[in-house]
């Protein structure tokens, strides 16, 4: 049997990558950014990015929490239709799930873990 290496471009950070076992083909998008977009910010999807750090290997937004609302999502690349939701408590879905609730109004920092594909996660701490 053949076995083959998915390869990409050099610049590191985030990608999505879509496979299609229909045409067998495969491709990968870079995403440059990761932004909250909820009920708190009047949906924006620019007001509040969320930072890599390299330490923890996590991203994360300090949020001010003012009205919960219908909740959060976290988009990619500013896009509505390309976005993480929630699937379980604490735990995300890509395109699926329902919108990421916070635990209250306040001063949050979220935290996202992406570097596991079978078990993405969120975490709220007061701030």
């Amino acid at each position: 049997s053949e076995h083959w290496n998915l390869w990409g471009d050099e610049k590191v950070g985030l990608y999505l990558y879509r496979a299609s076992l229909v045409d067998n083909s495969w491709s990968q998008t870079y995403i440059g950014k990761l932004t909250v977009a909820g009920s708190f910010n009047g949906g924006s999807t620019s007001a509040n990015p969320m930072t890599y750090d390299e330490a923890s290997k996590t991203w994360y937004a300090d949020l001010t929490i003012g009205e919960v609302g219908w909740g959060m999502q976290i988009l990619l690349d500013e896009n509505w239709d390309n976005l993480f939701k929630a699937t379980g408590d604490g735990t995300l879905g890509y395109c699926e799930g329902d919108n990421i609730m916070p635990p209250g109004t306040g001063s949050y920092r979220l935290t996202i873990n992406l570097n596991d594909m079978q078990h993405l996660t969120y975490e709220f701490t007061a701030n």
